[in-house]
């Protein structure tokens, strides 16, 4: 992927912690969660704010979980902490994270 690509502005302008750990994913490494780390974030506190935060979110994650799944069978290679099944999760969401709306808006009009 170029770096001039709109996937890779989505992907590190937008969301860049995310895109961090979907190139480590990517390369072998393994990101785990670790609940006795400390961070400290503005959280949002009106409603505009959340809903521009979410906004900018959505389109970023899209952008991670499709560069994971473009790349699917060749993370898993390199990435034992990543299955064929987990992608096939990935795969299921993001098509229902697609359709649901879509058939919402659908029954809608």
């Amino acid at each position: 992927m170029s770096t001039g690509s709109y996937n890779v502005f989505l992907g590190c302008s937008e969301g860049e912690d995310r895109w961090l750990c979907t190139l480590l994913l990517q390369q072998g490494w393994r990101v785990e969660y670790n609940a006795a780390s400390d961070s400290y974030t503005n959280a949002p506190q009106e409603f505009r704010e959340f809903y521009n935060q979410r906004r900018r979110w959505g389109p970023s994650t899209m952008a991670n979980t499709l560069d994971l799944l473009a790349t699917g069978s060749l993370t898993t290679e390199r990435n034992k902490s990543i299955s064929k099944p987990y992608i096939f999760y990935q795969t299921i969401s993001m098509a229902s994270s697609i359709l649901g709306p879509a058939t919402v808006c659908l029954m809608i009009a």
